[in-house]
This record gives C-alpha cells, sequence and structure tokens, in this order.
C-alpha cells in the first residue's frame, strides 16, 4: 500500500510539473496541447484525491503530546547514540523520546513514518537529522515541532504532507534537501532560520506559502524550489544570498513582489515564468535590474 501510494503521487508531481512548463511556453504546437490533455485528465482526478485528504485533515487538533512505549519503535545503532527505522504504535500525537535502550536518539530514518497516521511529531533535542523521505505521504500529519540541534533535513522528508500546516524549525538547522517540503498544499507560513546554509532543489515545491523570507546565510537558492507555489505573492532575499537557481519560482501565479538584494550576482534562466504579476524591487544598477530588465519583468528600485 505504502509503496504504491508513494508511485502514484511521484508520477502525479512529475506530471504537475511538466504541465506548468508546458502551459506557460506560449509556443507549443497543438500535438503538444493534445497529449497535455490525456495528462490533465489522470492529474485531475489524483489532485483531487490529495485536494480532499489535506481539507478532512486541515481542521485535526493534535492535542497532548505523548512518549509512545519502547515497544512501538525500531531502531538501529549509529555513531553516538540510534536512528529510529519504523514507528508500530498507534498514538497519533508523537512525542519522539529521547533515549531507547539508554541510547540517544540522534537520528530519524528513512521511511521510518512513511504513510503513518498520525497528526504530530515533536523532536527531541538529541536528534540531529531527519532522514530522506522519513515522513512520506503522512497526509494526517499537522504540526512538526523541532528540538534544538536537528542540522538536516533529507530528501523527500515531508513530502506529500497534505495536511502539515504548522512547522516549528530550529536555529541551528544547516540544510533543507530535495524536495523536503513537496507538496505540502496546507503549510502556508514557515521561519527559515539565520542559520540554512542549503535549500535544495524543489525543496518547497508544490507547497501552500503565500510568502517567505530567505536570510542572507543561504548562499544559492536552488532550482525550483519553490516552483508551483502559487498562493505565493511576497518573497524577501536578504543580503548574502549570491545566487537564485533556474526556475526557482517558475509558476508562481500569484507571485506580486520579490526583494532581491546587490549581493545576488547569478539568478537562472525561468526564474519568473508564468509569473505575470510579479515586480522585482532591487537596487538601481544592480545584477537584479539587468535580470529584470532583460527578461520582461517589471522592476522598482528599492
Amino acid at each position: 500500500m505504502k509503496k504504491s501510494i508513494k508511485k502514484v503521487l511521484a508520477l502525479l508531481l512529475a506530471g504537475v510539473v511538466v504541465f506548468s512548463l508546458v502551459g506557460c511556453a506560449g509556443n507549443n504546437s497543438s500535438e503538444d496541447i493534445d497529449d497535455m490533455e490525456d495528462i490533465t485528465d489522470d492529474i485531475g482526478s489524483v489532485e483531487e484525491e490529495i485536494s480532499k485528504m489535506a481539507e478532512e485533515n486541515s481542521s485535526v487538533k493534535v492535542g497532548k503530546y505523548k512518549v509512545p512505549s519502547e515497544s512501538d519503535f525500531y531502531w538501529e545503532d549509529v555513531d553516538g547514540g540510534v536512528v529510529i527505522t519504523e514507528y508500530t504504535g498507534t498514538e497519533k500525537s508523537v512525542e519522539i523520546p529521547s533515549k531507547l535502550d539508554g541510547k540517544d536518539v540522534k537520528e530519524i530514518g528513512s521511511d521510518a513514518f512513511i504513510n503513518v497516521e498520525i497528526v504530530g511529531i515533536k523532536l527531541p533535542d538529541t536528534v540531529e537529522k531527519i532522514n530522506d523521505e522519513a515522513f512520506l505521504y503522512c497526509t494526517t500529519l499537522v504540526e512538526v515541532i523541532f528540538g534544538d540541534n536537528v542540522i538536516e533535513i533529507g530528501k523527500n522528508a515531508f513530502e506529500g504532507c497534505s495536511a502539515l500546516s504548522s512547522v516549528e524549525l530550529n536555529d541551528g538547522l544547516e540544510k533543507i534537501d530535495e524536495m523536503a517540503f513537496t507538496w505540502t498544499s496546507s503549510l502556508k507560513n514557515i521561519e527559515i532560520p539565520q542559520t540554512v546554509k542549503f535549500i535544495e532543489r524543489g525543496a518547497f515545491c508544490l507547497s501552500g506559502l503565500t510568502k517567505i523570507e530567505i536570510p542572507g546565510s543561504v548562499e544559492m537558492l536552488g532550482v525550483e524550489s519553490f516552483q508551483d507555489c502559487e498562493q505565493l505573492k511576497n518573497v524577501v532575499i536578504k543580503d548574502g544570498v549570491k545566487s537564485i537557481g533556474r526556475e526557482a519560482f517558475n509558476y508562481c501565479t500569484s507571485l506580486e513582489k520579490v526583494e532581491i538584494p546587490t549581493s545576488v550576482s547569478e539568478i537562472g534562466s525561468q526564474v519568473f515564468n508564468c509569473c505575470e504579476k510579479v515586480t522585482v524591487y532591487a537596487p538601481t544598477g544592480s545584477y537584479a535590474e539587468t535580470y529584470a530588465k532583460d527578461n520582461g519583468v517589471e522592476f522598482k528600485a528599492s
């Protein structure tokens, strides 16, 4: 069951991204358009299911967190402690124990909670890493509270968590890996800590974010990092960021304002593709001004 859900949603994600690119190109042949009509029929039905799950779970109350019994977990030894490899309990608001078998819980393992029906996760200060796909397609998950020492969020860690609306990231976090929060349609706001260095490819693609501030600690904003965030309206990129990857805001159709500092000296192709409402605010004479004017994007001096 878990594998089939993962496959269907992965195919859907790929289809939506392809459709977004084709839909805005403006030079599509009639054959391309006919092909895309077939794709959209399939996308539509599955996308409706995703939206339905998000709506059904968006009003769920997390309630009081509880630490499950050790018998509800499987784990393996890692340097300095253990990594949780599977959760089998029935508790819905899960406070991860700081120790298992007397050893510090250092990591949440790959697939450990994949498609598990939980509504809340609270991490202890011992956890340093959330591995790839750790909470993949936990469609009932509403809230995640990080401990003080998480350094890295792995690839696809929270992908498809369609009801996720509250995420408290910790200072000290350094990396948000590829597609970590992809398809989190209920996630409207998130604060990126000043310690984050890497926001990788597609990290927040297809999320419900309405605004975002990128701290100056992030030197390069990854390729497609906020692609298809159709509710995103305002973006503030702080001084220190040097590069914006290609298609970073592609198909953010509600995007109105993007503030770009002079520290940005490289902006990839199609960053604002299909962003018909967007205005770039940047200092006069900056690289951002040149990019905006060369790519037909409205510019205002900040």
